[in-house]
């Protein structure tokens, strides 16, 4: 099953072993003690949590020191598992259900959404333009805004950016 990163660690914060989180998804719930994740070097159980100031423990790594091996680590979730601590409301999609979808805009297709990311408080989509428009660039991206998203399902429908492809 495909895996998908939710978090970055950050440094260590204070002396008990506490890292800075830093959430690279919108699903905050799921960190909840007791809940593994995997990464590229072993697997981590939370032992706390503190969304307040976004600080994260985990199990066997209670010390400075310990915990420091983890800074820049990755958390990573698969679909089952987020479709599982994560239930949406009607007609939202999570990010691994819009990659892959084809960006429509008055009937032509620009491209393919291959990445989404979040530059500040607003998602990106990446898009892989497609090959009517590759001369103009091989990629560029759409703010998840509604200024320029009008619909999200079986594509991403879209206004105006077909100027944004063009500045790109």
């Amino acid at each position: 099953m495909d895996r998908f990163i939710v978090a970055k660690i950050g440094k260590t914060v204070g002396l008990k072993g506490e890292l800075k989180l830093h959430l690279l998804s919108d699903f905050e719930e799921q960190f909840q003690k007791g809940v593994n994740f995997e990464t590229d070097k072993n697997p981590l159980t939370i032992k706390s949590y503190n969304p307040q100031r976004g600080l994260i423990l985990f199990e066997g790594f209670e010390s400075v020191e310990s915990a420091k091996t983890l800074t820049n680590l990755y958390l990573y979730s698969d679909e089952e598992k987020t479709r599982k601590s994560c239930p949406l409301d009607e007609g939202e999609k999570y990010w691994f259900e819009l990659i892959g979808l084809e960006v429509i805009e008055d009937e032509k297709s620009l491209g393919t959404i291959i990445d989404i990311d979040r530059i500040g408080d607003i998602e990106y989509f990446k898009v892989q333009t497609s090959d009517s428009y590759k001369h103009i660039a091989k990629t560029f991206l759409i703010p998840n805004i509604d200024e320029y998203v009008i619909k999200k399902g079986d594509a991403l429908y879209t206004k105006d950016c077909m100027g944004i492809l063009e500045q790109s």
